[in-house]
Parts: structure tokens; sequence; C-alpha cells
């Protein structure tokens, strides 16, 4: 059961979630219900993998299985201390904001219900994997129910919020695939195998500084966009204001962890060195962020 406690947990969500979105909106009830239901089964999933923990380190309840073998990539999750706390809050937040929305009238509220439970397995599964491929592909994930959710419910200038969001997303993510595609390729020419396993990538011995700080950045910026960093946050204020209250949750509560967690977990794990060369200009960037807006704060 441990084996697949991993697995059950980031596809519960997923496969229902589909099935909330196929409820006929006459029956937004059923639908919103299954959803809840769902949510809270998943979070004691996401609890249950907690208690199973074992306490003395290391990665924990892994799975993994053959996927794309030709291509070095594998269906493989595991769950660590680092990982931990956010597959409680991305099991957690997205049952409140249901618990919230319930009794709002809202249009469709089934089909929002459902695309909540589609960004929860998003969610879930970027922060379980450990194939960067997988990755990215939970990444993803967590887009396109963001995408929709703002559409579709938010203010009156959803519209050019949304579009905002997902240029700023997208280009963020184009970055990513070009930079873990790169890594993919590296690996094959200096070993004859492919591979995009995070941990077998850790141990490529790239050429040269320049191309890694490269990398660091590509890496970096896709994860920054979503924190969002200064001056990467110009998304942040439409979509924050246009975005109906419980997605404005979890893009706060949840989304914006993600960006923390993946910068920490991928670039900080492939490239250390980088990662301590770029902290300063990062906490600069941080600091000047903080200051921006306390001083849009007091002017308002």
């Amino acid at each position: 059961m441990n084996a697949y406690l991993l697995t059950v947990l980031i596809f519960l969500p997923l496969l229902l979630g589909c099935a909330v979105l196929a409820v006929p909106a006459a029956r937004a009830h059923q639908a919103k219900t299954l959803a809840l239901a769902t949510a809270l089964l998943t979070l004691v999933v996401g609890v249950l993998a907690w208690v199973r923990m074992d306490t003395s380190g290391g990665m924990q309840l892994v799975h993994k299985a053959r996927w794309l073998p030709f291509i070095g990539v594998d269906y493989h999750v595991g769950l660590d201390g680092i990982s931990l706390f956010l597959v409680l809050l991305g099991a957690l937040f997205p049952l409140l904001a249901m618990l919230y929305a319930w009794h709002q009238d809202l249009p469709n509220a089934g089909r929002l219900f459902g695309l909540i439970l589609i960004f929860e397995s998003g969610v879930l599964g970027t922060v379980l994997s450990l194939n960067l491929f997988q990755f990215y592909f939970f990444w993803e994930l967590m887009l396109v129910p963001m995408y929709f959710m703002i559409g579709l419910w938010g203010g009156a200038g959803r519209i050019k919020a949304v579009t905002r969001f997902v240029l700023y997303t997208m280009a963020g993510s184009l970055v990513l695939l070009l930079s873990i595609l790169y890594l993919g390729v590296q690996h094959q020419a200096l070993t004859g195998t492919w591979s995009f396993e995070i941990s077998v990538l850790a141990q490529l011995a790239l050429p040269a500084t320049p191309l890694v700080d490269l990398l660091f950045l590509g890496f970096a910026l896709a994860f920054l966009v979503k924190v969002p960093l200064f001056p990467l946050h110009t998304w942040l204020p439409d979509t924050y204001t246009e975005a109906p209250p419980v997605v404005t949750f979890l893009l706060a509560g949840v989304m914006a962890k993600m960006g923390v967690y993946g910068l920490i977990r991928i670039p900080g794990q492939l490239f250390p060195d980088a990662m301590l060369r770029w902290a300063p200009v990062l906490s600069l960037l941080a600091v000047i962020g903080i200051v921006y807006g306390a001083i849009l704060a007091l002017g308002q």
C-alpha cells in the first residue's frame, strides 16, 4: 500500500475532478458534494502519508515505474521533509476553498469545484515528482484550471488579467522546458543514455560556469514568475483583483509557494554553486519588492 500511496494522492483529485466536470450543470449540488468529498479524502491520504513517513530522513514512500524509457522519462514520486509541508498545504487549501465557496451563488459552481480538484492534482504532482519531465507536466497542469477559473468566474476585467497571467507563466514555462531539454541532451551526450531524473542530473558534470549560470537563470525565471519576484510581478495585481476570492485564495496560498519550492528543489539541487552566486541578487530584488510594495500600500 505504501508504494502506491503518493500515486493515489496525486491521481485521486485528477480523476474525480474530471468526473465532476462531466456532471451536468443542472446537478451542481451533486457535483459540489462529490468534489468536496474528494478533497476531504485527498487530505486524509495526505495525512496518512505524513504518518507513514520515516523520520530518519531521505526520500520516503517512493514509487517508480517505467513510462517513456527510450528518452529516460520514468514515473517517479517520493516524499521528504521539503515536500511534506506543501503536500499538506496543497491537500488542505482546496478543501478550505470549497468550504468557503459552498454557499456562494456562483454560476456552474460544480465545474469550478472540478477545476479546483484538477489544480490540486497539479500541485501535488509537482511537489512529489522526482523526474524533471514529470515535474514539468504537473507544473503545467496547475495552469490549465487556473486559466479557466479566472477567465470564466473572474470580474469585468478578467480577460485582460488572465491574458497577462498566461503570457507571463507561458514565457517562464517555455524557458523551463528548454532548460530541461538541454540538460537531458547534455546527459545523453556525456553518458550515452537519456535521463531526466533530478538525482541523476544533479551529478552531471557540465562544462563551463557561464553555461551553468544560464541554466540556473532559466529555471529560476520560471519559478520566480510564480512567486512573483520583482520585477516579474506585474501580472499579479490585475489577476488577484479580477479573480474570484476563492481563486485568489488558491493563487496566494498555494501557487506562490510553488515558485519558492521549485527554486529550492530544482536549481537549488542541480546548481547549488550558481544558487550561491546569485543569492545576493535575488535577495536584493526581494528587498526591493518588499519596499516597493510597502510604499505603494502607504500611498493608497
